[in-house]
């Protein structure tokens, strides 16, 4: 293997890393990243881990701060609503695909890994929440679009913070997930794109509300 190709290896498997880090809570949004300590543990030297994270700045994932070093993002009131935004518009344009190619045996997965969703932990629920609408976008058969989601949840969960959601939230979510299976299992698109709506519209407005309560605080 030629050196060009195995230093784009080591730099995906850091790139991998770090996303399985953020995912599990090991590193969260606000929080000075500490180059030695992520190279200690992938057993790397630190201009791999430095340029996995310029890769990862581009996305928005992290942020450079001059003479401060690399964070972890945080997403703000105006990302968060053009974020739901591009979801909303992407996951009703392929609704009519994903009724077309749903079976019986899908739902019935799908409604299996649903018993399972945990609401005792936001971060967690925020994680469950992506992977339960990239299952039902895999129905549409379209990997751009299906890419596109991955995107724009990574964007939305690896950058929100647990207090972003209140406590009867995950509840409330739970329930609009149940009715958003219901509404396919039956094929009904009129049912299902409404209940997409609410649902995505809902946590809009339940974001919204904690960045206006946060600048409330902050002004105090």
């Amino acid at each position: 293997m030629d050196k060009k190709k195995r230093n784009g290896l080591i730099l995906d498997n850091i790139y991998q890393k770090i996303k399985e880090m953020l995912y599990s809570n090991q590193l969260v949004p606000g929080q000075k990243i500490i180059y030695g300590d992520i190279a200690r543990k992938m057993n790397t030297s630190i201009t791999p881990v430095v340029q996995t994270l310029k890769r990862l700045e581009a996305s928005g994932t992290v942020k450079y701060i001059p003479n401060k070093g690399y964070f972890v993002g945080e997403v703000s009131g105006a990302e968060i609503k053009e974020l739901y935004e591009a979801r909303e518009a992407l996951e009703l344009y392929v609704l009519p695909n994903i009724l077309e190619n749903t079976t019986p045996s899908l739902i019935e997965s799908l409604r299996n890994n649903f018993r399972k969703h945990d609401i005792s932990d936001p971060r967690i629920l925020g994680i469950q929440d992506a992977q339960f609408h990239l299952e039902i976008i895999k129905f549409a058969g379209n990997n751009t679009i299906y890419n596109l989601l991955r995107e724009i949840y990574e964007q939305i969960y690896l950058r929100y913070k647990p207090q972003y959601v209140g406590p009867q939230r995950p509840k409330e979510a739970l329930k609009e997930h149940k009715a958003i299976l219901n509404a396919i299992a039956k094929q009904d698109l009129k049912e299902a794109r409404k209940v997409i709506k609410k649902h995505i519209r809902y946590q809009i407005e339940h974001m919204a509300q904690f960045f206006e309560k946060s600048k409330f605080k902050h002004r105090i």
